[in-house]
């Protein structure tokens, strides 16, 4: 063999070397990744079967529950799950309906999405015109979210009143167009307005249409929301204190509250046109809200129908 022979034959053996030193390495790590995504891939595939499987039994779970329908004199209710965002059951829950007082949750919402909570408003004698007496007297000085709590509280239409003075000297818009505006905003399209209480504009006419389902959709968002102010709907009697000192005794107008477990908030409406309505919201278990909607019954019978309901709504997540 010769000598150019020979060191042609070095040449190639220290090429191979160079070559098994530097690809079979990086062989051997594509070799790992791919047998690592191999298994990630089964993983996930086992991780997605399991969450559908998971996913599939309970809607099954939720196919086989069966609402426990009440005989109520309301004629419209809606029970709202506001964790799964929909409406789990009802009677003529999209009818469009009077709301009467109940309207004071959207004005409640309306007030605090375009005021500081703690913007002071002075009632005045044109807000104590409005029909009932809450107490207010003119020249009185409350912070906004007080005054709210205790107009859902006690239904004060005067309060309501001041809320939608104190609202158009801020935005230069009617009550009609912010309540179109909120409602749109939290998702509801039949719900409108023309007044912040509710009250009848005429024999004929209410001061505020809507459906069970869209009031406890408002009632869950406002539950959610503004925890705090709603909470004082809660309780069956209280102190509220104006800035200006003065103590008013606010008796809750929902007289079925104390059989309502974990409740968040509530509202109560009547009038003429709507008969009795209420609407409550309560929590099944800690942040699994549930709402409840009553319109179209009578002024006692309200009552009976929530708790008529509420304890179907128990009953049928027991099952």
């Amino acid at each position: 063999m010769s000598n150019a022979t020979k060191q042609y034959n070095k040449k190639q053996i220290l090429s191979l070397a160079v070559l098994a030193i530097v690809v079979l390495p990086a062989l051997v790590l594509e070799l790992r990744f791919a047998a690592v995504n191999f298994q990630r891939n089964n993983m996930k595939a086992a991780v997605g079967d399991l969450r559908y499987n998971n996913t599939s039994q309970i809607q099954q779970q939720q196919e086989q529950r069966v609402f426990p329908e009440p005989q109520v004199k309301a004629k419209a209710y809606a029970v709202y799950d506001d964790t799964e965002g929909r409406v789990i059951a009802g009677k003529n829950e999209n009818a469009l309906l009077p709301l009467a007082s109940v309207t004071k949750i959207f004005t409640s919402i309306i007030a605090l999405q375009h005021l500081n909570p703690d913007t002071i408003i002075t009632i005045k004698q044109e807000d104590l015109a409005t029909e009932g007496n809450s107490g207010l007297k003119a020249g009185e000085k409350w912070r906004l979210k007080t005054l709210i709590s205790y107009m859902l509280t006690v239904s004060s239409n005067d309060a309501a009143s001041a809320l939608e003075r104190t609202l158009k000297n801020k935005t230069h818009k009617n009550y009609k167009d912010l309540f179109a505006q909120t409602a749109a905003k939290i998702g509801l399209q039949e719900s409108f307005a023309v007044n912040p209480s509710g009250l009848d504009e005429s024999v004929n006419f209410s001061g505020a249409y809507g459906s069970a389902a869209e009031v406890s959709k408002a009632l869950a968002y406002a539950a959610k929301n503004y925890p705090d102010i709603f909470a004082p709907t809660t309780k069956r009697e209280l102190e509220f204190t104006s800035l200006s000192g003065y103590k008013h005794i606010a008796r809750n107008t929902n007289q079925s509250i104390p059989e309502i477990f974990n409740a968040i908030a509530s509202k109560t409406g009547f009038t003429d046109l709507a008969g009795g309505n209420l609407a409550v919201a309560f929590e099944i278990e800690p942040g699994h809200v549930i709402t409840i909607a009553a319109l179209g019954s009578d002024k006692t019978g309200r009552f009976e129908d929530i708790k008529k309901l509420y304890k179907s709504v128990i009953q049928y997540y027991s099952n």
